[in-house]
Parts: structure tokens; C-alpha cells; sequence
């Protein structure tokens, strides 16, 4: 169907399932237990040392130059300062998320397309194309790639060295890395 305002702007309503973030929660949920029981199986393997993360260099992985790395001291105030960090990250991702919330007044929505007042055609005014995903996917994955590959590792890492700390830590890049992309899609 094709919706439209009191000035002619109209958009085109893509039926959404009602089931989409529940479907995407537990499909992440699932893959963070899936993942966790597949890596405690793996550490349990004899031989399977070298063909998995164990040996890696947590600062390294992470980057000793970004403010993750406070998640793996033990200092109180190394950790508040990560902490604080994230919480920060948070609620800017939630500002653009709630930025483009249609539900929302004040909303950074915009319509696409134009409908004469007592006509049945509509003029498409939207200027996205195949080949700009393709490249937003390109810059998107060349952007998070190593940060989910990082918090993996460490994940796995964690998961055979027993690191609470590591655990969090990877799982806590990993979660700002996925609020990132849903960010920007």
C-alpha cells in the first residue's frame, strides 16, 4: 500500500513481520550459546591447541590503542572508565536509532515518493540503487570486519583459558559492533 501526508508525500509500506526483532534477538542468542559450547568442546580436543586462538595476545587483539583494553585490568577505575565509555557509544547508536523510528514525532523520516492528489500514479523520488548497497555492504564490512574477528578471538580465548574478563570484554565489542551495523542499516 502506499501511504500519504497532507502535502502529497507519500511513501510505499513494506509489510514487516511483527516477529523480526524477537526472531533477530534469539537468533543471536542462540549463536552466542552455540558458539560457547562449540568452543568448550574445542578446548577439550587433544591436539586442537594450535588450530584455534589460544596462544593470541589479548592487548594485541583487542588494540592497545583503544579503550577496550581498561575491560581487561583489574583496576576498579580502568574498568569505570571503559565502562563509561560504552554507555557513551550506546547512547549515541540509540540517537540514531530513535532519530529514524517512524513511530516517533520528530522523526528523520523521509518520504520517497510524490502522489498527485486525485491520481493513481505516484513519482518514486528514492535515490538509492543496487550497486550503492553493494558498496555500503563493502565499506560496512571493511569497517566492522576486524572487530568482529577481534571479539571473536577473544571470545575463544576466554572460553579455553577460563578469563572472565576476556569473556566480557569480547562479548561486550561484539554487541556495540552488531548495535553498529543495525545502526547503519
Amino acid at each position: 500500500t502506499i501511504c500519504c501526508n497532507a502535502e502529497g508525500n507519500c511513501q510505499k509500506n513494506i509489510e514487516v513481520s511483527s516477529y523480526s526483532d524477537t526472531f533477530i534477538g534469539l537468533s543471536i542468542l542462540f549463536g552466542l550459546v552455540f558458539f560457547v559450547y562449540i568452543g568448550s568442546k574445542v578446548s577439550t580436543f587433544k591436539g586442537m591447541e594450535k588450530y584455534i586462538w589460544t596462544d593470541i595476545d589479548v592487548v594485541s587483539t583487542i588494540g592497545d590503542d583503544t579503550i577496550y583494553v581498561f575491560f581487561l585490568s583489574r583496576h576498579p577505575f580502568a574498568w569505570a572508565i571503559a565502562v563509561s565509555c560504552v554507555i557513551l557509544q550506546t547512547m549515541i547508536l540509540i540517537l540514531f536509532v530513535d532519530a529514524v523510528d517512524f513511530q516517533k514525532p520528530g522523526n528523520d523520516w523521509k518520504y520517497t515518493m510524490s502522489c498527485a492528489p486525485f491520481d493513481l500514479s505516484c513519482e518514486d523520488d528514492k535515490a538509492t540503487t543496487p550497486s550503492g548497497y553493494m558498496l555500503f555492504t563493502v565499506v560496512m564490512v571493511a569497517w566492522v570486519l576486524e572487530d568482529v574477528i577481534s571479539s571473536l578471538k577473544i571470545i575463544i580465548h576466554a572460553i579455553t583459558r577460563k578469563r572472565v574478563d576476556s569473556a566480557f570484554s569480547g562479548m561486550l565489542i561484539l554487541a556495540i559492533t552488531s548495535l553498529t551495523i543495525y545502526t547503519s542499516v
